[in-house]
């Protein structure tokens, strides 16, 4: 059975995503970390040795500072006074004043290398000493904190890279070299939530991280303090893609992220995925934003950091949110083929209703509808409420109408269906508020369905969110087919035919695509 993209590709929910033009930052700034503190943003630049602050949570920003580092890779402030931050060529600074002064509390590292050389015209390549860059730093308080990155001797035949972690008790005056794996103890643990060396550890036995596996993104987590682990697929990678993921991060034991970018140098795009069940499976949550540098979770909200300046956020809250389809088992494609596994496999999903030709299945994140005609037929879907109908029509076209109540009947606003998508191997015609794939049409509406000519004409799949259900939504299901050689539109509610208004004609104008305006829907329907 062909394996539709459609199962790689479809989101969380759809957010329509730009970056903000900021004020305050030199043009063509990336914003490489950002920590919150106090109610201010305080960010490193990417490539610059800058320090950033914003008191409007990053509509306008005020450089704070310019130190040695050249790459800032964290920064974290204890209290509103206390900050940290650290990179590469080994440095690390403090300030005691909420930013207005920093000082080098860089830990000694014999023949450490302080003159920025890396990619400079005329400088030795490779210098003799020790370069140092630290990449994560976790301050359970202004006094107690850990620096975890690499060290290499760019001199060297061979050069290797070494890990390389110091801690401190006395806020970085002193600072005492300690094996990396010393970073995974229940002291170490006792800070969290942190991210460090790679991990994201929201308490003593949660960790989550990234890694390759078989030329594959995974997340693996650990429920007992990294003794053991459980992997899970990141969705839509490709052996030979050049993406790289900067971060994970949680929200709590449920909701976390992943984010980072590709590498392409043309056009860099941001990579985002989402998991709301503790990261057993991940779905793409799609955007518009450049390549990533880092995120943040604030309450209920995600805030971005990235490429061209980039500071933007998206509330988990608001919006519409589209229950990915990245539960649809392997066995399951919305390729126009049902096969006899999809109507009579229940492992995955809850059965609902079927007929002969027809099956509706239920997961825990969408409602899956497959229907096997013996005849070209159209499918369409009503979701009944008490007070309203929204009709989902699947032909070569895919389009949606509202209804709504108005006394004893139902009425809608538009005089025709709002047709959103045509399969361009069908229809030459351009539409004005048209998109261009059937995977972008489930971002923006919670349904999809694949057209008849993309698969056998006599075979119709289609999804829709459970999030436009509620426990009071009937689903009626529409098709045509031949019933002792006649052809006839078929409506469906439970498995059993049922007139959707009670007129024989209405009904063949809904299905067919035209609507009636107002309308009344079968007294029957909610006898059912």
């Amino acid at each position: 059975m062909r394996i539709f993209a459609l199962l790689f590709c479809l989101h969380l929910f759809y957010l329509p995503i730009k970056a903000k033009q900021l004020s305050g930052l030199p043009e063509g700034t990336t914003l490489h970390k950002l920590t919150l503190s106090n109610g201010s943003f305080w960010a490193v630049d990417y490539g610059g040795g800058h320090i950033f602050a914003s008191n409007d949570l990053g509509g306008s920003w005020q450089q704070k500072a310019h130190l040695g580092a050249e790459f800032f890779e964290d920064i974290q402030f204890t209290d509103s006074l206390t900050g940290y931050v650290c990179g590469d060529y080994g440095y690390v600074y403090k300030t005691t004043d909420g930013g207005n002064h920093w000082t080098e509390i860089s830990p000694l590292v014999s023949g450490r290398i302080k003159e920025h050389y890396r990619n400079i015209p005329g400088k030795n390549q490779q210098p003799k000493g020790v370069f140092v860059a630290y990449y994560d730093m976790h301050f359970k308080d202004a006094q107690n904190g850990y620096i975890s990155g690499f060290s290499t001797e760019p001199s060297a035949e061979k050069p290797s890279f070494s890990p390389i972690a110091f801690t401190t008790t006395d806020g970085g005056k002193t600072w005492n070299q300690i094996s990396r794996q010393l970073l995974n103890t229940e002291d170490y643990r006792a800070g969290s939530p942190a991210y460090m060396n790679g991990m994201f550890y929201l308490n003593d036995r949660q960790i989550w991280k990234t890694r390759k596996v078989n030329n594959n993104w995974v997340v693996q987590h650990s429920e007992d303090g990294g003794n053991t682990w459980e992997n899970a697929l990141l969705p839509g990678f490709k052996p030979d893609d050049r993406w790289v993921l900067r971060k994970v991060l949680f929200q709590n034991a449920n909701d976390g992220f992943v984010i980072g970018g590709t590498l392409d140098e043309d056009s860099p795009k941001a990579l985002v995925f989402r998991t709301r069940d503790g990261g057993n499976t991940w779905s793409v949550l799609p955007n518009q934003w450049p390549h990533l540098h880092d995120a943040l979770l604030v309450s209920n909200t995600l805030f971005v950091t990235g490429k061209n300046g980039l500071i933007d956020s998206i509330s988990l809250n608001s919006g519409p949110r589209w229950t990915s389809l990245q539960h649809l088992p392997e066995n399951y494609s919305i390729d126009g083929s049902v096969s006899i596994h999809e109507i009579r496999d229940t492992t995955y999903m809850r059965e609902v209703s079927r007929s002969p030709l027809y099956v509706v299945k239920k997961s825990t994140d969408f409602t899956y509808i497959g229907i096997r005609s013996n005849n070209f037929t159209i499918l369409n879907a009503y979701l009944v409420n008490n007070d309203s109908l929204k009709i989902l029509h699947a032909s070569a076209a895919l389009g949606q109408a509202d209804y709504k109540r108005s006394g004893q009947q139902l009425t809608t606003p538009t005089e025709n269906f709002e047709w959103i998508y045509r399969d361009p191997a069908s229809w030459d015609e351009k539409h004005p508020n048209g998109v261009n794939t059937i995977e972008e049409f489930y971002e923006r509406f919670g349904w999809t369905a694949n057209t008849w000519t993309m698969g056998s004409y006599r075979e119709f799949e289609m999804v829709i969110s459970n999030q436009h259900f509620d426990k009071n939504t009937q689903l009626v299901v529409s098709f045509g087919s031949l019933k002792e050689d006649t052809y006839g539109i078929r409506f469906y509610l439970n498995g059993e035919e049922i007139s959707l208004t009670g007129t024989p004609a209405n009904d063949k104008s809904l299905h067919d695509g035209y609507l009636i305006n107002p309308i009344s829907l079968n007294p029957a329907l909610h006898e059912k």
